[in-house]
């Protein structure tokens, strides 16, 4: 996701749950200052709420080029029953290729449906102004025009899907599609139905074996795919949703996804 907006200061929106409104982003890395402008890769984990013992789980995940070199600040935040909270903070350290540097110690700790507002230092990177909201509700384009029980699919999360080919590393990404009620965009839980993916061209990403993966102990919308990266350039994957006893096609959602040369893992 390109380019997001900036006025007086930074306004990121994964769209899967997570938005940061700061005055000022910074990192102070190999004796350099980079901050986020220009032409941003802007993306997001979906992840997954708590459950039991379980912590939720997402990601705000920004890329950029600046001095030269690609810089990378990702947040991971982390949530129970009462609260969420930023777990851990990684920037690339201003070399090329760049390396991680990680900060492990918990920050912004937020009763859930609130957003935490301050400012945080964190190794080099610093966030001043902030406006932090996690575990937000995502929106969706569900509209409610189909018919009572027809499905309607959709992504989880900002299209398109972006990934890269690290060298020397097997690459893929894991994403959620959300199963709702086309007539009520309410979660739906689906009986009789099988789930079909594939990926066109498959020169770039592959669908991995298990296809998509439904539970009825997971959250009641949450079909899970995963996708194998092997080539640079970029593809469509398409979710279908069968009917075992017809075979007739009930549902689909067609999703881009884009490959780019990866650097350093």
């Amino acid at each position: 996701m390109p380019n997001p907006t900036q006025g007086p200061g930074f306004d990121f929106n994964t769209q899967v749950g997570v938005r940061l409104r700061a005055d000022e982003v910074t990192v102070e890395a190999n004796g350099l200052t980079f901050v986020p402008v220009g032409d941003i890769d802007l993306s997001g984990d979906p992840g997954y709420p708590a459950s039991g013992d379980e912590p939720g789980y997402k990601t705000l995940e920004l890329i950029w080029r600046q001095h030269d070199v690609e810089m990378r600040i990702n947040l991971y935040f982390a949530s129970d029953d009462q609260d969420w909270w930023i777990s851990e903070i990684r920037t690339y350290d201003g070399n090329d290729p760049g390396d991680w540097i990680t900060m492990t110690d918990e920050q912004a700790r937020t009763p859930l449906g609130q957003a935490f507002a301050g400012d945080i230092a964190a190794g080099p990177l610093r966030l001043t102004g902030l406006e932090l909201e996690a575990f937000v509700p995502r929106s969706t384009t569900c509209d409610g025009s189909g018919a009572p029980g027809q499905i309607h699919l959709e992504l989880v999360g900002p299209e398109p899907i972006r990934g890269e080919l690290l060298e020397g590393l097997g690459t893929g990404y894991g994403m959620t599609v959300a199963v709702l009620d086309a007539a009520t965009c309410e979660p739906l839980r689906p009986e009789g139905i099988e789930f079909v993916a594939a990926t066109a061209p498959e020169a770039v990403a592959t669908v991995d074996a298990d296809g998509p993966v439904y539970s009825p102990e997971w959250a009641p919308d949450e079909l899970r795919v995963s996708l194998s990266f092997v080539g640079v350039g970029e593809t469509t994957l398409t979710i279908d949703a069968v009917d075992q006893e017809t075979q007739n096609v009930l549902a689909s959602v067609d999703i881009s996804v884009v490959v780019d040369e990866g650097g350093n893992p």
